[in-house]
């Protein structure tokens, strides 16, 4: 069994109104992930090491999903972990 990362940045309406289709496989999962940030969380208008320090500053630490979140903690699951590096590194590779 496979599996698909796929990230989603949150952005304009006129960038959601397009639609996503995607044929897997049988048998084939994907995961969905849906990011609220750019990855700029030091606020700098970069993303960059700065913001890589940002999220080691705050790994393991833990939020109440949907009270009080951190900007690091990228899927939402209360807390920054190696999956939020993950989906930094995905963020930062879609940049130009």
């Amino acid at each position: 069994m496979k599996y698909l990362a796929l990230v989603l940045v949150v952005a304009t309406p006129a960038v959601l109104a397009e639609t996503i289709n995607m044929a897997c496989p049988p048998g084939d999962k994907v995961v969905v992930h849906t990011v609220t940030n750019n990855g700029d969380f030091n606020g700098d208008g970069f993303t960059n090491s700065a913001d890589v320090e940002e999220m080691k500053a705050n790994f393991g630490q833990r939020t109440e999903p949907g009270v009080d979140t951190l900007p690091t903690d990228l899927n939402g699951d209360g807390v920054t972990g190696f999956d939020d590096f993950g989906l930094f590194r995905m963020l930062v590779s879609q940049q130009h």
